[in-house]
């Protein structure tokens, strides 16, 4: 007996549980796979066919599989998915499915195969009518041709997306494309530079103005003060490169006061650079020689990338000054940086692989042991049978198998709780910096899709090394114990808190924007010196300093994690036990 055609009358709707499903992406990815393959098996056993049911159910696991970093697993959902339907399927569908392979063959580093997802996405959804997803899809292909170093693809797909949102009259996307336009600009610039070509140096340098200025009112319009400081310091830099130092000094101070607004601390010295390079270039060296000084004073402690941004342009004005003595010594402590930059990615890389190898090297051992134990009992079972022969071989051969099986899951076992252990700081069982960092890049990831904003709390016990001193460490230790299961007490099931490093705690809190994160920091903060900590009977009035900061599309784990840094030594130099945000300033 035949089984009724696909899409039949009686396939149950359900494109809105679709739907549902994929937005768990955004707040549980898990339980949103676990929820999508009940319901594609709630579907196939009610024994009709229904292939676009079934591929909208699949496309949702696809996308929280993706989300989970499962990226293999997610393209094999898409790819079912696909299967399931033709080119008389809703092309809206067949677009969000396509457009979904993509990314998770992306995430995995499969560049080949994502371009022919994107480009059938943009198809079906040019066939749809669909003219902003279009055009995002469009800005996916020129991100993916970036990655390739395809420039010249690249800015034909950004301009694609850029026509897209201008006819769709959706100024977001046209302002975001302005800007990935003139980073293009930037790059071309910079090739004709190399290979020698001034005019042409000069006109993607004009390119690079344009797209920002552009970019500029419409953020302006938007009241998007980050896009204003953002595309206005790419202004004067190309002001800056087309040897217009005045005009680049007006967009760079333009930058600084948006910066300052929103209390962005790594982009005012950022600025502050660039305008003392405006005046460098300007003869205005005392000028320039005091924003550099400002800029000095607002570095973070061992933060030294950010230095260099102050040091290399003073190094250049000491040079324009003729102080060469001034100048070799800014370039000694370039130099002495730079190799600490290197000492210090070397360091982090060489402890990254041996937390790796330790971790195999268990494993490995763990596998050796069982592996042994496993040979010592075959032949231990194998002379019993020998001697009792029969029937009892069958049982004793059975009873081989089961001890075989346990000790698989055994060794499985101990895997895991090695795994679980790389991921877990010894002393308070919290998530340790690595997990952390994997949790903020899962985050990252997640906002990338959904628009949806999170934060970031760095706190800090406040005199801790005092309480080090006076009691003993096995005191400050159980101290920090106590202060993480009190700040775990006041977090959600989706929020994490993990150790950062020393007594510094560093916590996630997905789907918050600062000024929520600010009320529960503070919350946090404010109950500490009234509830004291008591540890071996002795009670501990402690205090906690935190800097909070919002993640911004396009910046990194680092970035956001200095930026709340940033904000919670500010709380420091300004009397401690407080919470300092780092729009705020």
């Amino acid at each position: 007996m035949l089984a009724p055609p696909a899409n039949a009358e009686h396939c149950p709707d359900v494109a809105a549980l679709a739907g549902e499903i994929a937005a768990m992406r955004d707040s549980n990815p898990a339980d949103g796979v676990l929820q999508g393959e009940a319901a594609i098996s709630a579907l196939r056993d009610a024994g009709h066919r229904c292939d676009v049911e079934e591929a909208r159910l699949r496309g949702a696991v696809g996308t929280n599989l993706n989300m989970l970093g499962r990226n293999d697993e997610a393209v094999a959902a898409f790819d079912a998915a696909l299967a399931l339907v033709d080119e008389q399927t809703d092309a809206t569908l067949r677009a969000s499915l396509h457009r979904g392979a993509g990314l998770a063959h992306y995430d995995s580093g499969s560049f080949d195969a994502t371009l022919p997802h994107y480009l059938a996405s943009l198809r079906a959804s040019e066939e749809a009518g669909d003219a902003v997803e279009a055009a995002k899809t469009s800005a996916n292909i020129g991100i993916l041709y970036v990655t390739l170093g395809a420039l010249d693809s690249a800015r034909e797909y950004h301009e694609r997306a850029l026509h897209g949102f201008e006819e769709a009259g959706f100024k977001p996307g046209i302002a975001g494309t302005l800007i990935n336009l003139g980073a293009l600009a930037a790059k071309f610039a910079l090739r004709a530079a190399e290979d020698g070509d001034t005019d042409a140096a000069q006109g993607f340098n004009q390119e690079l103005r344009q797209h920002n200025e552009r970019a500029l009112d419409l953020f302006a319009e938007l009241g998007n003060a980050r896009g204003v400081a953002y595309a206005a310091s790419n202004v004067g830099l190309a002001h800056d490169r087309l040897g217009e130092p005045a005009a680049a000094l007006e967009y760079h101070e333009q930058s600084l006061a948006a910066r300052r607004e929103i209390g962005d601390a790594h982009g005012t010295i950022n600025s502050l650079s660039s305008m003392a390079a405006s005046l460098t270039a300007l003869g205005r060296y005392d000028a320039a020689d005091a924003r550099l000084a400002e800029a000095e004073s607002l570095l973070p402690p061992e933060n030294p990338r950010l230095a260099l941004t102050v040091y290399e342009p003073w190094a250049e004005l000491e040079e324009a000054r003729g102080d060469l003595e001034a100048a070799l010594a800014r370039h000694r402590q370039i130099a002495e940086i730079r190799e600490g930059i290197a000492a210090s990615d070397l360091q982090a890389q060489i402890a990254d692989i041996q937390a790796r190898y330790d971790t195999e090297q268990q494993r490995r051992k763990i596998d050796e042991l069982e592996f042994e134990r496993t040979v010592t009992d075959m032949r231990l079972e194998r002379q019993q049978v020998m001697l009792i022969g029969g029937t009892v071989v069958v049982v004793l051969l059975l009873l081989l198998l089961a001890a075989m099986g346990k000790s698989q899951r055994m060794a499985r076992r101990h895997a895991q709780e090695m795994e679980r252990a790389a991921r877990t700081d010894e002393l308070t069982g919290l998530a340790n910096r690595r997990e952390a960092r994997e949790r903020v890049e899962y985050e990252i990831r997640r906002t990338r899709r959904s628009g949806r904003p999170f934060s970031l709390a760095l706190i800090d016990v406040d005199g801790f090394k005092a309480v080090n001193d006076a009691y003993g460490h096995a005191v400050g230790d159980r101290l920090l114990i106590e202060v993480a299961r009190r700040i775990e007490r006041s977090l959600r099931r989706q929020d994490t808190l993990a150790r950062w490093g020393g007594d510094e705690l560093l916590l996630l809190l997905p789907e918050t924007s600062e000024q929520g994160a600010g009320v529960l920091a503070r919350k946090i903060v404010e109950g500490f010196p009234v509830e004291p900590v008591s540890v071996g009977g002795v009670s501990h009035r402690l205090t906690l300093t935190a800097g909070v900061a919002q993640y911004w599309p396009g910046s990194s784990v680092d970035e956001v994690v200095r930026a709340a840094d940033d904000a919670m030594y500010r709380g420091k130099r300004a009397g401690k036990n407080k919470v300092t945000i780092s729009r705020e300033g």
